[in-house]
């Protein structure tokens, strides 16, 4: 009877090929990883500026209709566009001391590249557009 001496060179091969497919396996799961994790970052980044750039704008006491954009100094690789725009004709309301002239439409949206494709993430909200003069009988309040 003989005694096995080692390995054939088939079983070798057989074993190195499932250690390769292993391996293959377990690099594309970390790379998938890898990029959710990156556009994770990147739309929580962009919720964040866009809530920023939504409050500067609604904070201000009147919309007036046009459009701007720019960028964050802070975040570099996303830019902004903000669009406001008349959608009712004024009228006076029920209280004498208001006096509005239309309803304006805010619309922001953020923009930002990734792997060589833009992204971006919008918001819209409505605010009224008051006269030049009526605009201090509106003081913003902010709770403490």
């Amino acid at each position: 009877m003989r005694k096995p001496r080692g390995f054939l060179l088939f079983e070798i091969m057989v074993a190195v090929t499932m250690v390769g497919i292993a391996m293959a396996t377990v690099l594309q799961s970390i790379s998938f990883s890898l990029v959710t994790a990156r556009v994770t970052r990147d739309y929580e980044m962009a919720s964040a500026l866009l809530s920023q750039k939504m409050w500067e704008v609604t904070s201000l006491p009147s919309a007036e209709p046009g459009s701007s954009q720019g960028t964050f100094s802070e975040h570099p690789g996303f830019r902004y566009t903000v669009v406001v725009e008349d959608l009712l004709p004024g009228e006076a309301s029920d209280d004498p001391s208001i006096i509005v002239k239309s309803l304006a439409k805010i619309t922001v949206t953020l923009f930002w590249e990734f792997r060589g494709k833009t992204k971006q993430l919008m918001a819209q909200t409505y605010m009224p557009v008051v006269e030049e003069d009526e605009a201090e009988a509106f003081p913003m309040k902010f709770l403490a």
